[in-house]
């Protein structure tokens, strides 16, 4: 998310053609659209967020494995954890998409966290070296002050490191964290629209409470106590 090429997924609506999402959607030729794109800052210098980029990386582990992004995925990670109801979709030249459209239950998805939660054990077999695991959570680069403040990016996973926890974050709501210190995994799978309650604040002012009471600020909100966690109130 920091190659520094220019891109805008974010300013405009999805409706909006100038919407990058959108071209890429629309493209029958995603990769090379993503790679055509001018270079307007240093690569690492600065955070904006590119799907385009994620369905690069699709394309490059399909060249570098020989096998499609979902093969590779049912081989090593989907068929060990016994997930077997997948959908992923492909863009116009078969490829994988990776930025968006892999459509898992929430039980499977939770696999997934607990695998993380194990440092890349499952039921004793090692899936996942423990030192890969805990690189890709490492924060790499940090949201601007007026995009994505308060947050990082690290090896596809958004973290939070004052509050030790990393997390996907997908489309409409789709929601994986793992909280590492509290041996916590929490999923959410909705259909979320424009002024409709998001994960993060279910887990602020419900989940968060419950399990980490001494963790958590209580305030008086009318007459009953209203239980607030200090969560940056930017995440969305």
């Amino acid at each position: 998310m920091s190659a520094g090429l220019e891109w805008d997924e974010d300013t405009l609506p999805t409706s909006d053609l100038r919407n990058d999402f959108t071209r890429l959607e629309m493209s029958l030729d995603p990769v090379g659209l993503v790679l055509g794109r001018p270079l307007i800052a240093e690569p690492g210098e600065l955070f904006w967020y590119n799907s385009g980029l994620s369905h690069v990386l699709s394309a490059l582990l399909a060249e570098v494995s020989g096998q499609s992004t979902l093969e590779f995925a049912r081989e090593h990670l989907f068929a060990p954890l016994g997930i077997e109801t997948v959908r992923w979709k492909q863009d116009a030249r078969g490829i994988y998409k990776g930025g968006t459209q892999l459509y898992l239950t929430p039980r499977d998805l939770a696999k997934i966290g607990a695998l993380c939660l194990n440092d890349g054990l499952w039921r004793g077999r090692r899936i996942v070296s423990s030192e890969w695991l805990a690189e890709s959570a490492r924060t790499r680069i940090h949201g601007r002050p007026d995009y994505f403040a308060g947050r990082g990016y690290a090896y596809h996973w958004w973290t939070l490191d004052e509050y030790g926890v990393y997390y996907a974050s997908g489309s409409q709501g789709q929601t994986l964290y793992v909280f590492p210190d509290h041996e916590l995994v929490v999923v959410f799978t909705a259909t979320i629209r424009e002024g409709n309650i998001f994960p993060e604040a279910l887990m602020r002012e419900y989940i968060l409470p419950a399990i980490l009471p001494n963790e958590c600020n209580c305030v008086e909100f009318g007459s009953a106590p209203y239980f607030s966690v200090a969560w940056p109130s930017n995440v969305r």
